[in-house]
């Protein structure tokens, strides 16, 4: 599942992921979870959180072969969150060829105007309280939006060059950007 911020990516793969009753992979909370669980190496990656740097490949990898390995993944998986740049997309051929599964990429777009609009509606509920997210500023968005470009819109062509891409428009309400999803992959769900 592809999409900037603000584009509902996170809803709809977990939409997805109940409505099949398969897995869900969210690499930011598998990230979040390594770097809490005192493996020597998850000070060395917080580093590399904490300068903005991107985290080291094979982390990122292993992180995911993991999670395969704990989880019934026979009839597939949704992954949100993973690959983010062409250097990741081996992990996705990787998996296509150890489980044999047909790989769809679904790309939620939204214009900038949008994602900055429904960013700056956007809390999260800390401690019983809502507020806002540290890193939901238009400026870090701003900067966000230039990595998806920069980074992640090219695997999305690797995607349609390799395997499948379905494209959305996320500008509808969620409940319409799921109906427009379950019809482009063929869903009766």
């Amino acid at each position: 599942m592809f999409g900037a911020q603000g584009s509902g990516k996170s809803t709809q793969a977990q939409t997805l992921a109940d409505r099949l009753n398969l897995p869900l992979y969210i690499q930011g909370d598998q990230v979040r979870a390594f770097l809490k669980s005192g493996a020597p190496e998850a000070a060395a990656v917080q580093e590399q959180v904490d300068r903005g740097d991107l985290i080291d490949e094979t982390v990122i990898e292993r992180l995911f072969n993991e999670y395969l390995d704990s989880h019934d993944c026979s009839r597939g998986i949704v992954i949100d969150g993973l690959p983010r740049m062409l250097e990741q997309c081996h992990v996705i051929t990787q998996v296509q060829k150890r489980f044999g599964w047909q790989c769809v990429a679904v790309y939620i777009r939204i214009s900038d105007q949008t994602a900055e609009e429904r960013i700056a509606k956007r809390v999260v509920v800390v401690d019983g309280h809502e507020t806002t997210r540290s890193d939901d500023t238009k400026e870090a968005l701003a900067k966000r939006l230039a990595t998806f470009k920069r980074e992640t819109l090219p695997v999305l062509d690797w995607f349609e060059d390799n395997y499948r891409l379905v494209v959305i428009d996320g500008e509808p309400e969620p409940e319409m950007v799921w109906g427009l999803i379950s019809s482009a992959l063929g869903l009766n769900v």
